[in-house]
């Protein structure tokens, strides 16, 4: 078959003269540096059209589609962004809903924002000392599609870029079974499928759409990604649709040949590729699990340790290839870590976080690659041991010395989220009716979703200091990037969490995005209710206006609570039963009595 990146190597050699698009016009001489701009073309014959591929673009997709054994494959040059759009674009109507993974890529939450769609999150299992998440629990997106059968579509990120996989099998069985699609950004997975040492992909395992990144695992240049369409619950008229939309009409051939040239590297020498990759892979982590103080986090089967964890729910599977590289046992953090790296070994890794360190390892790396970075870990983990001796052996005087000496008491734990650092404020917590002042509240209490991401973002907004923004509800998205996960999105309200755990990403000179001023001193919020128009009384608050004449229920209005979950969420109120705010009893009887009685107005004239 004909080959594009071989064409455009012919392509370069030829004397064809370009009167067409780019303006370097394959000149040499006009340009400053050395870029092949010998193969940076157009749209022009014999070249095809990437969104109408009839010749050397459809064979090259064809091509990665046979090699994946999809029913359809798709370039991106875009990245796993416009896949991850297109993706949710086509999956879901506009002002639909979906069921999302809450660590997912901030793509996905630009996805609900054009869209306008009403997510559901679905939180990870687990979360260690590190901070990394776990696995997406089967039973629970089970439990979320029960509840709520409006839901359109499932997407959860499986690897995670910490390495974490999900049981996609399964998922996407629990997903079909209420007749709507999976869909899983892979981008961290691209190699799953050319070798038994890695999970398995989800292209094979009844995943509906698949999203993955070459660029990051595979060898293949950086913006290159794959959408795969592997079954008839999405359609193809769709993702083609919104491909043209959320991608650029002049797509780089320089950057759709590496894909093609990716593809075909793979195609003659994935074999040998991967059989070095593994071996040279394996021994590196054998190498670093022997370290005591920079810890590489491993599987229980490198360990040799047995596990009730791994293969369940909270941790289904593990990507070896992240080189996760613990600081929790040792006098460093992990941004300490990394500029070491960098600074004496010039070793750049490829995420950094406040305890550990993310050493990517892919096809590309060679031998003498985990051999420099092996013998860094080594001789860091050596001081960090010698360093731990001489602190051991002060401790040890001191206790002799010192006959009065007293370890230190146990810092008493907030009752509420059972955490040693939690700025537990001493004032009043609830108000003079009985509900809770979010303001007085504890500082570790989880965000709520108040208000949609889309409402949130177009709604007027103003600057606050990161201090004072405890309570308030967020207008912008907050992450770290890399990985790009949210931290907080637009609609959540802000808590001291929130802001302290900011503080100490900013003082440990992580890459925080999001925030303004200099020196990120502010942050964007929603304005006060005040300032937001309110939206004409629907036929919602009539029903509850008919209960409080009643005297069955009391309407608070309030920021921090919405109308009914959020299909109005510019009208912020709580219902509330009255016998709940008077002595907190007959609840349930209370809520009975008002979904009967909502059967019966649905059918009244008001």
């Amino acid at each position: 078959m004909r080959r594009l990146y071989k064409e455009l190597e012919n392509y370069g050699k030829s004397d064809f003269y370009p009167f067409h698009m780019p303006g370097h016009k394959r000149n040499k001489a006009c340009i400053e540096g050395d870029f092949p701009i010998e193969r940076d073309i157009t749209e022009i014959d014999g070249f095809d059209d990437l969104h109408h591929s009839e010749g050397i673009l459809l064979e090259a997709q064809n091509a990665l589609s046979r090699m994946y054994g999809t029913r359809k494959s798709f370039f991106s040059v875009n990245g796993s962004t416009a896949g991850i759009l297109t993706a949710i674009s086509a999956s879901v109507k506009k002002g639909g809903q979906i069921l999302v993974a809450r660590n997912c890529h901030k793509a996905v939450y630009h996805a609900i924002y054009l869209r306008e769609l009403v997510p559901t999150y679905i939180y990870p299992q687990s979360d260690n000392d590190l901070g990394i998440n776990g696995s997406i629990s089967v039973s629970r997106v089970e439990r979320y599609l029960e509840e709520n059968p409006k839901i359109e579509a499932v997407l959860i990120t499986s690897p995670t870029y910490d390495g974490v996989v999900s049981d996609v099998r399964k998922i996407a069985e629990t997903a079909h079974k209420h007749g709507i699609p999976l869909i899983v950004d892979e981008a961290h997975g691209a190699h799953f499928r050319f070798s038994d040492y890695f999970p398995v992909s989800a292209t094979d395992l009844g995943a509906d759409v698949v999203i993955q990144s070459f660029h990051k695992t595979l060898p293949a240049m950086t913006q290159t990604a794959v959408l795969h369409l592997c079954s008839e619950r999405v359609s193809e008229k769709l993702i083609r649709r919104f491909l043209g939309i959320y991608e650029t009409s002049s797509p780089s051939y320089i950057l759709m040949s590496s894909l093609d040239a990716c593809v075909a590297k793979l195609e003659k020498d994935s074999g040998r590729l991967f059989d070095e990759f593994t071996e040279n892979l394996e021994a590196a982590r054998r190498q670093l699990g022997q370290c005591r103080y920079i810890r590489l986090l491993q599987t229980p089967e490198e360990t040799g340790e047995e596990s009730d964890v791994q293969g369940t729910e909270e941790l289904f599977d593990y990507d070896r290839s992240k080189l996760i590289l613990s600081t929790l046992h040792s006098s460093l953090n992990g941004p300490e870590l990394a500029g070491i790296l960098r600074r004496k070994y010039h070793l750049e890794v490829e995420m950094t976080t406040e305890n550990y360190v993310l050493a990517l390892a892919a096809v590309g790396d060679t031998r003498e690659g985990f051999r420099r970075l092996c013998k860094a870990i080594e001789e860091i983990d050596r001081q960090e041991a010698e360093l731990a001796e001489k602190s051991r052996n002060i401790t040890e005087k001191i206790a002799v010395g010192n006959s009065d000496y007293v370890p230190e008491v146990e810092r008493q734990k907030c009752v509420k989220c059972n955490s040693e650092d939690c700025e537990r404020c001493e004032k009043k917590d609830t108000r003079s009716d009985g509900l809770r002042n979010e303001k007085y509240a504890c500082k570790c209490g989880p965000m709520k979703q108040l208000m949609s991401i889309s409402r949130a973002m177009d709604a007027p907004s103003q600057l606050c200091l990161l201090e004072e923004s405890a309570g308030k509800i967020a207008a912008e998205f907050v992450y770290l990037y890399p990985p790009g996960i949210p931290i907080i999105v637009p609609g959540e309200q802000i808590t001291g969490l929130f802001t302290r755990n900011v503080r100490r990403y900013m003082e440990q000179g992580l890459n925080l995005h999001g925030l303004c001023g200099e020196n990120n001193e502010t942050i964007s919020v929603v304005k006060e209710q005040a300032e937001v128009q309110p939206l004409p009384d629907t036929l919602w608050e009539k029903y509850f206006t008919l209960w409080e004449k009643a005297h069955l229920v009391r309407i608070i209005y309030m920021p921090g609570w919405q109308h009914m979950r959020d299909w109005d969420s510019r009208n912020w109120f709580f219902i509330l039963p009255v016998q709940f705010v008077q002595r907190k009893r007959m609840v349930n009887s209370t809520i009975s009595w008002m979904i009967k009685s909502w059967k019966n107005f649905e059918k009244a004239e008001i």
